[in-house]
């Protein structure tokens, strides 16, 4: 078994400790950068986030900048699949988004450990996800101008461009103390938390289900920061809103209920895929989505939706969407 695999001039992973790799590295080591992912950034079979990868990826192309020729090794254990498989979305994010290289280039350098790779999963969803579906989706991100990692200090001016994700807004809006907001397609689709009304004109209250936010909070983010056109919320139940629309009217946001029918019910998801990608085409500025009552998420019917979506109006295949 190889313990050491090359996947570029710049990057190498190793299948063993740092420890244990310093090790049998002694004599060239000022050649080498050793170093590991932080076990609780990994304690899930989860996939990283958006945010954990553009953390990554500036401070590894900032180092490698500093320290020159040095090679930046990799530090996993196969015995630790999640933490080793997070260590190698890691490292293919960065080759997509920095080198600029192919998702089969990528794919191919790490062919000897795939064997090791297991697949992610959300407990929200039933669906799992591949480091494949993981990499091809920060792809197409990347081809759609979605993302560029490299602000404009750290490019040449010839090569300078602004990014469609503003990385320090999404960092900040997905903390679900700051509203819990979901930037899926920047300035066309988000994913919101539901609203609820809270006594004494409060923005928001602690529960056992975590934080929640009042109509007036979440209309005022969504005006000023996202230039939101119309909110969605997804009922399995409902024909109308569980909550006061007013703060959302006066600033100028549409508001629609889509019934998703009762749980499982095919039909009725597809009437709602259609009315979705119909208002989605439609709207002079981002859509906002929610799905009604207390602790809902975007899994479930709800997350195929929204891959529906990014499949039919902004092209991604399926396992982009999922991912």
């Amino acid at each position: 078994q190889e313990m050491l695999i090359h996947l570029h001039s710049q990057i190498s992973l190793s299948l063993r400790s740092v420890a244990d790799t310093q090790a049998s590295h002694r004599s060239n080591s000022k050649n080498f950068h050793f170093f590991a992912l932080e076990k609780n950034d990994s304690d899930c079979s989860s996939p990283v986030q958006l945010g954990d990868v553009h953390r990554f990826v500036k401070l590894i192309t900032r180092s490698i900048r500093k320290c020159g020729a040095r090679v930046y090794v990799a530090c996993a254990k196969p015995t630790d699949p999640i933490l080793f498989s997070n260590t190698a979305l890691m490292l293919g994010s960065y080759m997509i988004l920095t080198l600029g290289m192919e998702v089969e280039q990528v794919s191919n350098a790490f062919r000897p450990a795939e064997q090791f790779f297991i697949e992610f999963s959300d407990a929200s969803s039933d669906v799992s996800v591949t480091l494949l579906n993981c990499w091809q989706a920060l792809h197409k991100v990347r081809s759609l101008g979605w993302v560029d990692f490299l602000s404009e200090s750290d490019l040449t001016p010839e090569s300078a461009r602004i990014s469609a994700f503003d990385m320090d807004e999404y960092n900040h809006y997905i903390d679900p103390a700051n509203g819990g907001l979901h930037i899926i397609a920047p300035g066309r689709l988000l994913f919101i938390p539901s609203p609820v009304d809270i006594p004494d004109g409060r923005d928001w209250m602690d529960s056992e289900i975590g934080r929640r936010f009042s109509p007036i909070f979440i209309a005022d983010l969504l005006a000023a920061e996202f230039r939101t056109a119309l909110v969605i919320s997804l009922s399995h139940e409902r024909s109308d809103m569980d909550y006061d629309t007013s703060a959302f009217e006066e600033r100028g946001i549409a508001m629609e209920v889509i019934s998703m029918g009762p749980h499982g019910s095919p039909h009725h998801l597809l009437a709602a895929a259609d009315r979705l990608l119909e208002l989605l085409r439609a709207a002079p500025g981002a859509v906002a989505v929610h799905v009604q009552g207390p602790g809902a998420c975007g899994g479930g019917s709800a997350g195929v939706l929204l891959a529906t979506g990014l499949m039919r109006v902004f092209g991604f295949s399926a396992g982009e969407a999922a991912a």
